[in-house]
């Protein structure tokens, strides 16, 4: 899991778990971006690759709710930013 640090002007910093359920609802409500909820995953399961098993990575888009295209359109824009 993931731990999350937030910082608020008027209160000290405080500290929660995100999990991928948690995560999913994030995305769906527009808190964050496909990239963003793509990384997370990434960050959650770092032995994930998606370029290896295609059965592997369908059940991840669904339970990700993503098109394959969307998520790998996602993927690549991350390799991109880790690139440069």
């Amino acid at each position: 899991m993931i731990i999350a640090q937030t910082t608020d002007c008027r209160e000290a910093q405080s500290s929660y778990e995100l999990n991928l359920a948690k995560l999913i609802s994030h995305y769906k409500n527009g808190d964050i971006t496909r990239k963003g909820l793509v990384r997370f995953y990434f960050a959650l399961h770092p032995n994930f690759n998606p370029w290896l098993n295609d059965l592997e990575t369908r059940k991840v888009c669904y339970k990700l709710s993503l098109a394959e295209p969307l998520f790998y359109s996602a993927v690549r824009e991350i390799e991109e930013e880790e690139e440069a």
